[in-house]
């Protein structure tokens, strides 16, 4: 995490409230980046970015705003997938919390994200849920 984002990581799910929006996040999804995907998850490249990598991308971008206690569980994940991506574009993620959930010792955020491409076209949108610990 760079130092920027680390001194962003300050919010926690207390602050946090439904609707509250975060930074918007572009991404490069250069050669590199989606080299370094592909090896990780042992794929091969068809000259796209893998949308999973996409994802993975948008969901970290939330993560550097987020500061979740040790236990927190990502629960829960649902992806939409619009266009193909080529390797060398870049994308603008927003996301938000759709809902928050506190009842009695169970906490939960339902997050959502929207991500576009350099043209503003929809390429991905989903929701996660994050369970954390009591």
């Amino acid at each position: 995490m760079s130092e920027e984002n680390k001194e962003r990581a300050s919010i926690t799910f207390t602050e946090l409230s439904s609707g509250y929006e975060f930074p918007a996040a572009s991404y490069l999804l250069d050669a590199a980046l989606v080299s370094r995907y592909l090896e990780a998850v042992e794929g091969d490249g068809d000259g796209f970015v893998p949308p999973l990598a996409i994802a993975a991308y948008a969901m970290k971008a939330m993560m550097d705003v987020i500061s979740l206690p040790s236990g927190a569980i990502h629960a829960s994940q649902e992806l939409e997938f619009f266009k193909l991506v080529p390797v060398g574009s870049e994308v603008k993620c927003q996301s938000r919390v759709a809902r928050k959930i506190s009842r009695s010792r169970m906490k939960m955020m339902v997050l959502e994200m929207d991500v576009r491409d350099e043209n503003g076209d929809r390429v991905q949108s989903g929701k996660a849920t994050v369970i954390l610990p009591p």
